[in-house]
């Protein structure tokens, strides 16, 4: 079996994202609400919604594949992949993927 890195996960969803960037932009950043015990998980990325509800996306489940970045950062427990995105708010659209990068980087 051949072994996958976040570089790799990274290049699929850009490549991906270019074939159909809609499609992708929805999968990607659609959120359903999950419960304590997931939002729990050391490396699944789950959000808290401030009214005690938790939500997790399909990114989160992937980025739960590689852990956290660890160390001492603001970022120390934020996952491997990230999304750039974009959102127009004059004219409230869904937001769209631009693309895919490690956590830190532009």
């Amino acid at each position: 079996m051949e072994t996958r890195t976040a570089d790799d996960v990274i290049k699929l969803l850009n490549e991906i994202a270019e074939l159909d960037r809609d499609a992708i932009s929805s999968l990607l950043t659609l959120r359903f609400d999950c419960n304590e015990a997931l939002a729990d998980h050391p490396s699944v990325q789950v959000r808290e919604e401030g009214d005690g509800r938790f939500s997790v996306s399909m990114l989160g489940i992937l980025n739960g594949l590689f852990g956290t970045l660890g160390g001492d950062g603001e970022r120390k427990d934020w996952g491997h992949i990230m999304m750039i995105t974009t959102w127009d708010e004059e004219k409230n659209e869904p937001m769209k993927i631009e693309k895919f990068v490690r956590t830190g980087e532009k």
